[in-house]
């Protein structure tokens, strides 16, 4: 059977289907020409003032005119390119044009009514017009947020006593660490590269070389922090960025204010105490990078000598022979917390973070301002770890605030669970954290052979559901050490003392769905400390990841009444990653 055709649409049809599109056009055109116009300017009046067009006269003669006609007049502005020497408008033809305030706003009126009634002055002007600024939303908004940007950067020079310079993704990590060691937090701001931000801070209770000392002795590595510097609010100056001639708009720093900087190293040499140019030598440590490559081209370059004459003779051969990168006497940190947003700017204010010291120790340089980058990779290379993850466990368990299971004295043997344990990194943390420790490493794939061959670690080659079905919950109560360290050796019959999990899973609900399913099965219970590793695969911002991680923390508080618990970003977490941590009831 053949399909009956449609009956084609009448020309009646086509013809109100054509309006209807023509009109819904009509309407949509206008309302994007509409919001077009809503969004990109903003209209503002002044009513004493007028736009007078065409001008084809000086300014005096406008100005008796429009007085004689009108009303006195406070002020006439015509645009300099438009007034030749004669304070007369040009010869050749251009749309000249001034603006034209009176002291009374009536007058100011009454001269737009009448030039709008009457035809055009032709021996003065063609017309006036209401005065009227056009002000851009986007770039409003883009001025009020440099503004913000620079009180910030003000705020930072005016109180920081210490400047971090560390990676944009971990200053918040740094700022929660830094909140534990009762350190107050000033603000923080990015730099050119984005990626770097510096984090400024002030403490009364230690300064930039004690801090320094205490990241270095954590045992974990500060992943992110590159260096530490000190500055002296007192010592804080801003320069105007001034360009000229001779110097392109694309150097961040004009060399006249590179000039000036170069001489105030020199006065903070000069003002130090027991200063002599054949024994005091200076390490510089300055930020930005291009920074320093600048000022060491000026001080290096012969040319312009005579501009920094001083009392102590020529201020470039000075500072060449007081410079030394490595035998050095003091240090001088110099800080450029200005940061462009993109744009050439003939103008724009730099400002500088200045602080000198003493060397503490000569035969060391580790209490001085070094790489802490460098730092780190040394810390993770002699430690031969292996793999990443042992550094989470480490600074998990260094930075919980309430006690561990290795405090407990009444417990002679304890018994942990490494959920998705391959390659063994955390279990060789955990081996050598608690000496009394037997570690069931849970994960299908194969172990490091450093923690495999060990005698207190037992290899479960499956999946943690599995193992959950096999262990044997009869011996939970039993109170027989022996009795129970014959029952471990067959890796069944005991409730767990620590459960720790690393596993990467499709959903970051399923990491608190296992712990929660070993608690209904008993295999853990009151007493039992968890660390959990939260790895959000949903969004890219840090608010929703810890909108995330709240909702699996509430589960546990709600689920299983669990106790201290403990939501960090530690520096060896991915941005997506959170460490959760605490106690069973």
């Amino acid at each position: 059977k053949m399909r009956r055709r449609k009956p084609p649409l009448s020309s009646v049809s086509l013809s109100w289907l054509s309006i209807t599109a023509a009109f819904l056009y009509n309407i949509s055109t206008t309302c994007c020409a509409l919001s077009r116009i809503t969004s990109t300017t903003t209209d503002m009046y002044q009513a004493n003032k007028v736009f007078v067009g065409g001008l084809i006269c000086n300014r005096d003669t406008l100005q008796r005119h429009l007085e004689q006609t009108y009303g006195s007049i406070q002020e006439v502005v015509i645009p300099a390119q438009m007034v030749n020497d004669d304070n007369e408008a040009p010869s050749v033809p251009s749309p000249s044009y001034a603006f034209v305030t009176f002291h009374n706003p009536q007058h100011a009126q009454t001269a737009i009514q009448h030039e709008e009634k009457q035809s055009s002055n032709v021996n003065y002007y063609h017309d006036i017009k209401p005065y009227r600024i056009e002000i851009n939303p986007k770039k409003e908004r883009r001025q009020r947020r440099e503004q913000l940007d620079w009180n910030l950067k003000e705020k930072i020079a005016e109180k920081s006593t210490i400047i971090l310079q560390l990676a944009t993704s971990h200053v918040a990590r740094m700022e929660e660490l830094l909140k534990a060691k009762e350190i107050n937090i000033v603000g923080s701001c990015e730099t050119d590269s984005r990626s770097i931000s510096l984090l400024g801070v002030t403490s009364s209770n230690c300064n930039a070389n004690e801090l320094q000392a205490w990241f270095q002795s954590l045992p974990f590595p500060l992943r992110g922090l590159n260096k530490v510097h000190a500055v002296n609010p007192l010592k804080s100056f801003t320069v105007s960025n001034c360009h000229d001639n001779n110097n392109s708009i694309d150097e961040s720093i004009s060399r006249s204010a590179i000039r000036e900087v170069t001489g105030r190293i020199w006065r903070e040499i000069v003002d130090l105490d027991n200063y002599d140019a054949n024994s005091v030598r200076i390490r510089l440590n300055i930020f930005p990078r291009s920074l320093a490559t600048r000022l060491f081209q000026e001080i290096e370059d012969n040319n312009h000598k005579d501009e920094y004459d001083s009392k102590d003779g020529d201020v470039k051969s000075l500072l060449l022979g007081v410079l030394s990168p490595t035998d050095f006497t003091h240090t001088l940190d110099l800080i450029d917390i200005t940061t462009n947003t993109g744009r050439k700017y003939k103008q724009q204010q730099h400002c500088f973070l200045m602080e000198s010291r003493p060397r503490e120790n000569k035969n060391s340089d580790r209490k001085m301002n070094v790489n802490i980058a460098e730092d780190n990779i040394k810390l993770v290379n002699s430690e031969k770890e292996i793999s990443r993850a042992y550094h989470k466990l480490q600074e998990a368990f260094f930075r919980y605030p309430r006690g561990l299971p290795s405090d407990a004295s009444t417990k002679d043997t304890f018994v942990a669970w490494d959920c998705g344990a391959a390659p063994g990194g955390w279990t060789k943390f955990l081996l050598g954290e608690m000496s009394d420790l037997l570690v069931f490493s849970i994960d299908p794939a194969s172990l490091s052979p450093v923690v495999l061959n060990h005698p207190r670690v037992r290899h479960l080659a499956m999946t943690v559901e599995d193992a959950m079905e096999q262990w044997d919950n009869s011996l939970v109560n039993v109170d027989d050490a022996e009795k129970k360290r014959n029952c471990l050796k067959k890796w069944t019959g005991s409730r767990i003392d620590v459960w720790v999990s690393d596993m990467c899973l499709h959903q970051m609900s399923s990491q608190v769905d296992l712990l929660l399913l070993a608690h209904e099965k008993k295999i853990v219970g009151p007493g039992t400390f968890f660390v959990l590793t939260l790895k959000c695969l949903v969004g890219h911002s840090k608010e929703a990841f810890d909108e995330q991680v709240a909702q699996q923390r509430k589960r546990l508080e709600d689920g299983a009444h669990c106790l201290d618990l403990e939501t960090l970003h530690l520096f060896s977490n991915r941005s997506g990653e959170r460490t959760l941590m605490g106690y069973f009831q």
